[in-house]
């Protein structure tokens, strides 16, 4: 704590680190198994798979992700602020150019929206697939009542294509 001025500086520099290790990952299977010969739809369906897999693997990223904006982004300076959100904005735009390798058929700025809603959906459907004791009991009780029955991966997988085939087709019919 000597060295930063708060608790949630902390854990935003955590952040940080732990999302600069990852997007280099993520870029890399990106790489390894999106087939540029493939359709832009089938590529798609790729990206989101492979995210989805690598997304699943970090869970101590994603309970910091859900908290950032409620809890961590309260109780630090303006110049903490600024300087998470350079390194943020540093590290996805190396990850949306990972993406529009994969996709070339996105623009920049499409790819950056990407990179943005797919870092909002992991950090929203992360907490819904890990809801508190009570709602799990319920859950239980009444399998009929669980919110994203095909758990984070699978769902996120779906977000992710669902917002990667949107892009595209806006790339190829802008409205």
């Amino acid at each position: 704590m000597r060295y930063f001025e708060s608790r949630e500086a902390v854990l935003l520099e955590l952040l940080v680190s732990q999302v600069k290790d990852f997007f280099p990952l993520a870029s890399a299977r990106l790489s390894s198994d999106v087939v540029p010969q493939h359709s832009a739809t089938d590529r798609a369906a790729a990206v989101a798979a492979a995210l989805s897999a690598e997304f699943a693997k970090q869970p101590t990223m994603y309970e910091l992700l859900d908290a950032q904006a409620g809890a961590l982004e309260r109780n630090i300076s303006a110049a903490t602020a600024a300087d998470y959100k350079r390194a943020g904005y540093e590290t996805s735009g190396e990850f949306a150019a990972a993406l529009r390798r994969a996709l070339p058929e996105l623009d920049e700025p499409a790819t950056v929206d990407a990179v943005k809603l797919i870092v909002m959906l992991v950090g929203t459907i992360w907490i819904n697939a890990h809801p508190p004791a009570a709602v799990q009991e319920a859950y239980a009780a009444d399998p009929g009542l669980t919110f994203l029955p095909d758990g984070f991966e699978r769902s996120l997988e779906n977000a992710i294509r669902a917002v990667l085939l949107g892009l595209l087709a806006q790339a190829t019919d802008p409205v």
